[in-house]
């Protein structure tokens, strides 16, 4: 527990560090009753797709175009056929048509069962295929002429496979026995089964990256700042070149030791954000500026609490790039969780962040990053040469593992604003704000 407050706290709220916990597990989230049974009827046939890419047939052109639709609005990986897949396609198709995913066979196969189940086994069967979605409905009746061949026999393939109507229709007891002889789930309407095969996609390939585990802590003891600060080294977190100084003329001194420009940053613990209390100046020229400065964040502090203490300056050398924040902390429900987005003053304003929970690896950070709607920063971006995007996530891996270290010790740890240099220079630390856990007597 503590009282200080922190951006990475403020940022999360409770949907925020649940969606990380789904994201690390591979937990399905669904939006309303309809998709969580096509969901699950989907899940329950066992089929786990070994990768994202979807192919769909069927004998409407409008369902393809709604597939098309929702699978935009919601990501999913359509495959692209072999050139030998299409050239097998191609002959059973009605005229006109090109064999393309997702498919339209012609309104000709409708009433061709053999032959669609011919055209969708080949798709299935191409190797740049996972998973596959044909068109189909559940009979009303034990009499109806429909042959459950036709989707068993695709189903053998042994990928995952489901069918699709564009509506929901009634599932009567004769076509739940259907469905069971043709082994494929029967989802009712195109959106619920389009969210269902993103659904498996997603699940797949979080089962394939698979859960890491959270280390122990190694650090029970108290909290020794010259270990951190090289215990952040050691994680990838570079500090700038900079010095504590307690006057402000001694900040003088040491700025002139560091080399112009520097920047200067008041030091008291009622100065938690200092931008606040203007206790942070930036591309101070020389000695008379530093110290003037230091004077007038002094007398500011003052006049907004007379009773603070005043700890001293931190001066340091002026490094220019992209800031970001780096965040983690531990919530109550779901344990340490990690935030990471745009920083600097524009966290607050712009939220542009991301979530996951503890341990995030290299992997989870580079994903991390893609969620952000500003990720174009990161690269040549009007003008300005590209970040150096490894270097920041080696950082966010590294505070990951850092705060595992330091779990017993620190209730939170965070980076802002954490200064991404140019491609190959490397990530700068110029705010480091670990806050010690509060043991309540």
């Amino acid at each position: 527990a503590t009282a200080t407050a922190s951006h990475t706290g403020a940022l999360a709220g409770d949907g925020d560090v649940f969606d990380a916990m789904c994201r690390k597990y591979g937990i399905v989230r669904c939006a309303t009753l309809d998709d969580m049974i096509e969901t699950a009827l989907a899940f329950q046939a066992g089929r786990i797709p070994g990768g994202p890419r979807v192919a769909m047939a069927g004998y409407s052109g409008g369902a393809k175009g709604l597939f098309l639709d929702y699978a935009a609005v919601e990501g999913l990986e359509l495959a692209s056929l072999s050139d030998d897949t299409k050239a097998k396609l191609a002959p059973l198709l009605d005229r006109g048509l090109a064999p393309d995913n997702p498919l339209d066979t012609g309104a000709g196969l409708a009433n061709r069962a053999g032959i669609f189940s011919e055209v969708c086994r080949i798709m299935t069967e191409d190797p740049g295929v996972d998973m596959f979605s044909m068109q189909g409905q559940l009979p009303a009746r034990a009499d109806d002429k429909a042959d459950p061949k036709t989707f068993a026999s695709v189903a053998q393939i042994g990928k995952p496979v489901i069918t699709h109507g564009r509506m929901s229709q009634n599932i009567t007891p004769d076509g739940r026995a259907f469905q069971e002889k043709a082994g494929v789930p029967f989802l009712q309407g195109l959106p619920e089964a389009v969210r269902a095969l993103k659904a498996l996609a997603d699940y797949g390939m979080r089962r394939q990256r698979g859960i890491a585990e959270m280390a122990a802590p190694s650090q029970n003891a108290g909290f020794n700042e010259n270990q951190f600060n090289a215990a952040l080294i050691g994680h990838g977190i570079m500090p700038p070149k900079s010095a504590f100084a307690a006057t402000a003329q001694a900040a003088a001194g040491e700025a002139a030791m560091i080399g112009f420009p520097v920047a200067l940053k008041i030091i008291s613990p009622q100065a938690s954000h200092k931008t606040e209390i203007g206790g942070v100046a930036l591309n101070l020229l020389d000695e008379i500026a530093v110290q003037a400065e230091a004077d007038a964040m002094a007398d500011r502090l003052s006049h907004i609490d007379a009773k603070a203490e005043l700890s001293g300056f931190l001066v340091q050398e002026m490094v220019s790039g992209l800031e970001v924040i780096v965040g983690v902390r531990e919530d109550p429900q779901f344990g340490p969780f990690m935030v990471l987005g745009l920083g600097g003053i524009y966290v607050e304003a712009l939220k542009d962040v991301a979530f996951r929970l503890l341990p995030v690896s290299e992997q989870d950070a580079g994903d991390m990053l893609d969620d952000l709607r500003a990720k174009a920063l990161l690269g040549a971006f009007r003008g300005a040469k590209a970040r150096d995007r490894a270097a920041l996530i080696r950082a966010a891996a590294g505070l990951s593992a850092l705060f595992l270290d330091y779990r017993n010790v620190l209730s939170d740890l965070e980076l802002n604003p954490l200064i991404v240099l140019g491609d190959g220079e490397g990530v700068r630390a110029v705010d480091v704000r670990p806050v010690e856990r509060v043991t309540k007597q």
